[in-house]
């Protein structure tokens, strides 16, 4: 993006990679191409796309990354304190690339102590950090939540871990994700149990006996719901 006058003057930008400080670097002409490294606004101001193709392999070799920085304009102009991006490209040769991408997430929610069903996107990635068998998934909040993915008897079991913090939510609140059960129209919660969930072609459906919550926090002790899903109606379907 280039913020200018119109009819200011034609601006060239010319843009190279970087890989400094990258674990696993991403190599140009091996990884990646890139279609245009150096772009032209004719009138001196507006947005311009930069094509980058990853280039496919049958090895597992994890995320890779790379930084697509700005090198220089003609005319030389002023830079943005964001002339860089790093990008990164998956790998779909992971283990669990069925389980990847977004989910509309589908359930009933207890909100001022009224059920309605509800739902919102969620997505799941591959958790970089971690094992190979573990996921991790975007609810919206600061933190993503992680899990394990397993077989057990024929069944591909989705283990959400306990009692995770996920970030300042709202201000001076810090919400948890914990595992909740709804009996005799009373909400409980455990921070000493995982969440369990099945998946199956496309659907990941939570066990019977298994709901989740965000729970806010306020100086380490619960204090409010920010979100209470109930066991027995909480589906996952990839979109």
């Amino acid at each position: 993006v280039l913020a200018g006058i119109p009819g200011s003057g034609k601006v060239t930008v010319a843009l190279t990679v970087s890989t400094e400080g990258e674990t696993n670097p991403a190599i140009e002409g091996e990884d990646f191409t890139i279609d245009n490294k150096e772009i032209t606004f004719e009138e001196g101001y507006g947005t311009q796309s930069i094509v980058i193709r990853p280039i496919d392999n049958d090895v597992f070799t994890g995320k890779k990354t790379f930084t697509l920085v700005i090198a220089s304009s003609t005319p030389e102009l002023k830079e943005s304190v964001q002339n860089s991006v790093k990008i990164s490209i998956a790998d779909d040769e992971h283990p669990l690339s069925y389980l990847f991408g977004v989910y509309a997430m589908e359930g009933t929610l207890i909100s001022q102590g009224q059920a309605s069903l509800d739902g919102y996107d969620v997505e799941i990635a591959a958790h970089e950090d971690g094992a190979l068998n573990e996921i991790e998934v975007n609810f919206g909040y600061p933190e993503v939540v992680l899990a394990s993915v397993d077989e057990e008897d024929g069944e591909t079991v989705i283990t959400f871990y306990k009692n995770q913090n996920v970030g300042e939510a709202q201000a001076g609140y810090i919400a948890h994700f914990v595992w909740t059960i709804l009996e005799d129209g009373k909400q409980y919660y455990s921070e000493a149990d995982d969440v369990v969930a099945i998946y199956d072609n496309g659907v990941i459906t939570l066990k019977e006996d298994n709901g989740f919550g965000f729970l806010a926090y306020e100086s380490d002790a619960p204090y409010a719901w920010f979100e209470y899903w109930v066991q027995g109606s909480v589906t996952f379907t990839k979109k």
